[in-house]
């Protein structure tokens, strides 16, 4: 959206009135450019004129801003390799002070739980990054593989496994990396056993 504006209006030598209609073309400009983002002027009901309704960025950085310490940015980058953009925070000129806030970085980029010992293929319970639906497999007692709904960038994620077992604990093998799924097996006492309660947190940079 294009927001029209004039520029050194009222200028100094004319008569107000001449410029009376550019000046009425910028005060319904200021009442646009609120409402971008905020309860515009003059709204009834329970909304709070110039209240934020949410943040909208232009197009994604190509890079970090690089700023001068200590000057702090809130931005969107593309992401690596797709058409998404993910919101970053600099803190100063250094890479090492640039958080990447979504699509993995400083947050878990995938997490679950959900009952393995229903009937595969399983719906989590709760989840983030999951395929929707049914995105659990159970081919074989104790092994378990997880379809991501965005893909990592790379294999070298950072994955935890919690299954609750009782009596001996368990022990968690990961048979298979790939940038859409992790596969992996729940042992108890050495044999592969299904556990109803498994909890999966994975960190690692989407793409």
């Amino acid at each position: 959206m294009s927001i029209s504006y004039n520029t050194g209006i009222p200028a100094g030598p004319h008569n107000p009135s001449a410029d009376q209609p550019l000046m009425l073309v910028n005060t319904n400009a200021i009442n646009q450019y609120v409402a971008v983002d905020h309860v515009a002027f003059n709204v009834s009901g329970s909304a709070v004129s110039g209240q934020h309704k949410q943040v909208t960025f232009n197009a994604p950085l190509g890079s970090d801003p690089n700023l001068a310490t200590p000057i702090g940015s809130l931005y969107t980058k593309a992401s690596l390799t797709t058409s998404t953009s993910d919101l970053y925070w600099q803190n100063g000129a250094l890479a090492a002070n640039v958080a990447r806030l979504t699509g993995g970085g400083i947050t878990a980029a995938c997490w679950c739980q959900f009952n393995g010992t229903s009937a595969s293929p399983i719906t989590p319970n709760e989840s983030y990054n999951m395929g929707s639906g049914a995105s659990i497999t159970n081919p074989s007692t104790g092994n378990y593989t997880l379809t991501f709904a965005r893909n990592f960038a790379t294999t070298n994620y950072a994955i935890q496994v919690t299954p609750s077992i009782a009596g001996n604990g368990a022990s968690i093998t990961i048979t298979a990396r790939a940038a859409g799924s992790v596969s992996f097996a729940v042992r108890s006492g050495g044999s592969l056993v299904n556990s109803s309660d498994i909890s999966v947190v994975i960190f690692g940079t989407l793409t």
